[in-house]
């Protein structure tokens, strides 16, 4: 089976992300029921995902869905997307994927991309949620995809920036405006990957509260 792979630099940090089919190798979850212990940042996300629902069944079932692919360098990590992801794909909009080092060790991050032939010198994006509108300026960078030019942005997002995340997944309509340098766009954000961002919270709210050591 063929796994397309397509490394990200932003900064000096490497983020691996990945299209195709895969079957799910869950071997990083299966590790011997324990007490899970919250870092202050860990619990205070949980806190702030509250309004996201999830049980035992549910997150069993986002493992299946989900794709993934482990990395083995200096240490172990797998990196979880949902099956409606557009990572990897030509096409503009949002996306969250989770990593996991060890059990204890999940963070989730947070993407944009914009795809077109022409860059747009991404400097910060606007988001129309319910018609009120956020600014949100992560740092950008630029690379190839599939003969298009490839504008995104993505980073671990915690409990301040997870309100934003909830606030994506629980309007009836966001407009995101993608503002630059060279030109401007938008869209309205698609009920597909307003969906897959949902999933992602509750897949990494199941991991907080410790249903994969179950």
């Amino acid at each position: 089976m063929v796994v397309i792979f397509i490394a990200k630099m932003i900064g000096s940090e490497q983020k691996t992300t990945y299209s195709g089919s895969m079957v799910i190798d869950t071997s990083i979850l299966n590790t011997p029921t324990q007490s899970v212990e919250l870092s202050e940042t860990a619990q205070a996300s949980l806190k702030k995902l509250a309004a996201i629902n999830v049980d035992k069944k549910l997150f069993k079932k986002l493992i299946k869905d989900s794709s993934n692919i482990t990395r083995e360098s200096a240490v172990q990590a797998t990196y979880f997307k949902d099956k409606n992801s557009i990572v990897g794909k030509p096409v503009t909009g949002l996306y969250a994927y989770i990593n996991c080092y060890d059990i204890t060790g999940c963070n989730i991050y947070f993407g944009c991309q914009h795809i077109n032939k022409k860059p747009l010198g991404l400097q910060s994006l606007t988001f129309v949620i319910n018609g009120k509108r956020l600014l949100y300026k992560p740092d950008f960078a630029t690379d190839s995809l599939q003969h298009w030019i490839n504008e995104y942005s993505e980073e671990t997002i915690y409990d301040d920036k997870i309100s934003i995340l909830l606030k994506l997944v629980t309007a009836d309509k966001v407009i995101v405006r993608f503002n630059g340098n060279k030109g401007h766009d938008q869209i309205i954000l698609p009920k597909d990957q307003q969906h897959a961002l949902k999933r992602q919270l509750q897949f990494y709210k199941g991991l907080l509260l410790g249903y994969a050591k179950e």
